[in-house]
């Protein structure tokens, strides 16, 4: 189930940055026009006299030209821009479909294909008894920290290890951690366990100083 949770999550990821990089292209889109539209010129036409001085202003005739072609400019600019950005848009829109289809493919069946194919089905009953022994030489050594380690790891590779339950309620004990020590100890009961009348005592006491 956690796998599926991340391969749900970075499939997310994957159509976010496919958004993301949507957008980004039409601003470039819309950054690359603006930049190719020329730019009216400021400079006026200087004209010589017959002294050879120049003039700063424009003949009637300049400045009609010059007017009709910025009108020109004026007409054709938004037209480009629209026509980009309505392209991107499609684009865009195009890819919501695409991640709305996408997200509403997964139906119950494809979830438990899914299921199926991550359960594990290799046997980790050696494995746990390493751990578990690994656990009783550190208990051995009063290194009851790395047993706890060690035992955590052998119930997780066999969660119906009754034995490792019962040494690492005498580690949790000696650690002074009695809610998990009384814990350990009721869980090393529903798997078929009898406590001895120490551990019988322990339990008891752990469960008052909870």
């Amino acid at each position: 189930i956690y796998d599926i949770a991340v391969a749900r999550a970075l499939q997310r990821h994957h159509f976010e940055q496919k958004k993301r990089d949507l957008e980004l292209e039409k601003e470039r889109e819309e950054r690359k026009v603006l930049e190719d539209q020329p730019t009216p010129s400021e400079t006026k036409t200087t004209n010589k006299d017959e002294d050879g001085f120049g003039s700063d202003f424009a003949t009637d005739d300049e400045d009609d030209a010059h007017t009709s072609t910025l009108g020109r400019r004026d007409v054709s600019k938004p037209s480009i821009i629209e026509a980009a950005e309505a392209a991107a848009v499609k684009r865009l829109d195009e890819n919501k479909k695409e991640v709305a289809a996408a997200e509403g493919s997964e139906t119950p069946g494809d979830i438990a294909k899914v299921e199926e194919e991550l359960v594990d089905t290799n046997d980790y009953t050696l494995t746990a008894q390493v751990y578990c022994n690994a656990g009783a030489c550190c208990m051995k050594l009063n290194r009851f920290n790395d047993a706890v380690d060690r035992l955590s790891a052998a119930v997780h590779h066999n969660p119906s290890y009754d034995k490792a339950y019962y040494r690492r309620a005498d580690c949790y004990w000696h650690l002074e951690q009695f809610s998990s020590c009384h814990g350990d100890l009721l869980k090393y009961q529903e798997l078929g366990g009898i406590l001895d009348a120490e551990h019988r005592r322990r339990k008891e006491v752990s469960k008052e100083k909870m």
